[in-house]
């Protein structure tokens, strides 16, 4: 477990780093991102699929090295879940992987970081819900909160709570 919480932090340092760089006038594929899209929502739905690991690593690819789709990982929203998550580095993923769509599926918001927060939470949202039809052991109280404010059409609440508090700073 220790093993995979380092791979998620160099990945979050990693996805830190290169945010922002992808400004260089190029443009990913639109087939690559109609299949991050795609993968996303797979995960959304089926977050437990023995090809899971396998399309979240090509996911990860592809937000690393897209030339125009770059989020900003703040682990602040994730906080709350709890180090002793066990399901931590589903999480993690599927929120920056959220974004990712989000950014793609709304590009007239892409630059709007509540609504890109959000969407990545509402992705979480989707997922944790599928992952308690599979797994009872994946029950997380923060996370179930955020279903219930997703449901009510409150997640919003949650980033600006965040986003007042100074949480997130952009670089």
């Amino acid at each position: 477990m220790t093993k995979i919480r380092l791979i998620i932090s160099l990945v979050i340092l990693t996805l830190a780093d290169h945010a922002g760089f992808a400004q260089n006038g190029k443009s990913s594929k639109p087939e690559d991102k109609a299949a991050f899209v795609k993968g996303t929502h797979f995960l959304e739905q089926d977050p437990f699929n023995k090809k899971a690991k396998e399309i979240s690593k090509s996911l990860l690819v592809f937000i690393i090295e897209a030339p125009d789709v770059s989020v900003n990982l703040c682990t602040d929203f994730l906080t709350p879940i709890g180090k002793k998550y066990r399901y931590s580095p589903e999480t993690t993923g599927q929120f920056t992987f959220g974004m990712g769509a989000f950014i793609i599926e709304h590009p007239d918001k892409a630059n709007d970081a509540k609504a890109v927060f959000q969407g990545g939470l509402e992705s979480v949202s989707k997922m944790y819900k599928a992952m308690l039809k599979q797994k009872a052991d994946a029950k997380n109280e923060f996370l179930d909160s955020l279903v219930e404010k997703r449901n009510k059409g409150e997640v919003g609440q949650i980033v600006d709570d965040i986003l007042s508090k100074g949480g997130c700073k952009s670089k």
